[in-house]
């Protein structure tokens, strides 16, 4: 078990050294925080298909305004579940935001945590294995789904070495995640940690209007 870097019992600083973001506002932090300011709300009327096909009794939800997708090649989207695939952009811009820092990758680690995880690639593989059979599915599905995927694409991505973790514990997940990245800073096991939370449990994910 790791001990505190301090011997009087103090905690050291931890240094938030850059943001990113994609919300139902907007697609990066600086236009989210803006358009909270003007009391801008994400959430609308869904127009989605499936809310008249199942007779759904809520029809209001904020769709991202700005779809990862949108931010990936055609070979990454198929690879990757929804999930992993927000949090493979996310990744890559809170990295370029604190500047593509020289790390040591042994102690560089990530944490983020999430709720449920590639939710829509269980659904899709159950599609495709009542339509299709067997072959149909993808050979990546069993990565699609785990929650830990987000955190890996990043992890392996980064080349992080010191912990890739996935804290899952419902709505408080993110949250568990950066107080696991402050944990893992303040008790010397990394030096830098890439944290947050991700999460995609509509199956309209796979849509062009992304949740």
């Amino acid at each position: 078990m790791t001990t505190p870097s301090t011997l009087n019992g103090n905690f050291p600083n931890v240094v938030v050294t850059s943001l990113a973001a994609t919300t139902s506002i907007a697609g990066d932090v600086d236009a989210t925080w803006k358009g909270l300011l003007n009391g801008e709300s994400g959430i609308d009327v869904l127009e989605d298909s499936f809310i008249e096909e199942y007779d759904l009794p809520v029809r209001i939800g904020g769709h991202l305004k700005v779809s990862p997708d949108t931010l990936l090649s055609r070979v990454e989207i198929r690879r990757m579940a929804y999930v992993e695939r927000l949090a493979m952009v996310l990744g890559r811009e809170v990295w370029k935001n604190a500047g593509s820092p020289e790390v040591d990758p042994e102690r560089l680690a990530v944490s983020i945590g999430t709720g449920l995880g590639g939710g829509d690639a269980l659904i899709d593989s159950v599609d495709k294995l009542k339509n299709g059979g067997y072959r149909k599915i993808s050979p990546l599905a069993v990565q699609m789904v785990m929650p830990n995927g987000p955190s890996a694409v990043v992890g392996l991505e980064l080349g992080a070495k010191a912990g890739v973790v996935t804290p899952v514990s419902a709505c408080s997940s993110g949250s568990e995640g950066i107080a696991n990245a402050w944990r893992m800073i303040v008790m010397g096991d990394a030096d830098m940690v890439v944290t947050g939370g991700v999460e995609a449990t509509s199956p309209t994910c796979r849509s062009p209007r992304s949740p």
